[in-house]
Parts: structure tokens; sequence; C-alpha cells
């Protein structure tokens, strides 16, 4: 298992490259999403085919060794950010949909509303 998380961490760096800004995002460079999501194909252990994945979903899966089954439902990737096209892990955190909405107003103002955590890196 160790062999594919290899893999795909070398496939993230690939296809990223670290910005020269404050926040030391690290931009996807790969295929884009018409959203503004990079997007990766992987084949995860178990599956016959190749599935399409928002590049920063697998990022933070790699980065905790989770395959998609044990993200959750219900759970988002959440881009502490505010850039659609980072894959820094560190910038990703597992959210409630309604947490990510919140963290959408902080981006529209510009300012962390502080009312969750980790707080936006603004």
């Amino acid at each position: 298992m160790e062999t594919f998380w290899k893999d795909i961490e070398k496939k993230l760096i690939d296809k990223s490259c670290i910005l020269v800004d404050n926040l030391g995002c690290r931009q996807w460079t790969g295929s884009m999403k018409m959203s503004g999501y990079g997007r990766i194909w992987v084949k995860w252990p178990g599956e016959e085919t190749c599935k399409e994945e928002r590049a920063h979903r697998v990022a933070y899966m790699a980065y905790h060794r989770i395959l998609p089954q044990d993200l959750g439902h219900s759970m988002e990737v959440s881009h502490l950010c505010h850039s659609r096209s980072c894959v820094r892990a560190e910038h990703l955190v597992l959210e409630s949909h309604f947490t990510n909405m919140e963290r959408m107003f902080c981006r529209d103002h510009s300012e962390c509303t502080r009312c969750h955590r980790p707080e936006c890196i603004l």
C-alpha cells in the first residue's frame, strides 16, 4: 500500500508547483475542471478502472493515507487558503459542508470570521 501512496505523491508533485506568495500554496498545473479545481485520474486499490478525482482531495488522502471510503460521504476537503487549485496538504482540512460554506464567507470578505477551526489562511 505504501508504494501506491508514494506513486500518488509523485504524481501530485510532478503536476504542481510551489507559488512564490505569502501563502505558500502548491498550485496544481495538471488538468483542470471548469470549476477551477485540479483533476487527477487514480486507480484505487481493488478497483479495475481509473476514476477522475479532484486533485486536492487526493492530496489530502495521500497525506493522511486514507482511501475515499474513509472520508465519509457528508465530509468535504476544504481549502484553508481558498485557492481551488492548491494541493498543499497543510492547506487542506476535512470538514462538513456547512463549515466549508462558512469559509466561502471568509474568502468573499478577505477576513476569517474565526467561527471555525482551523482558521482560514488569508
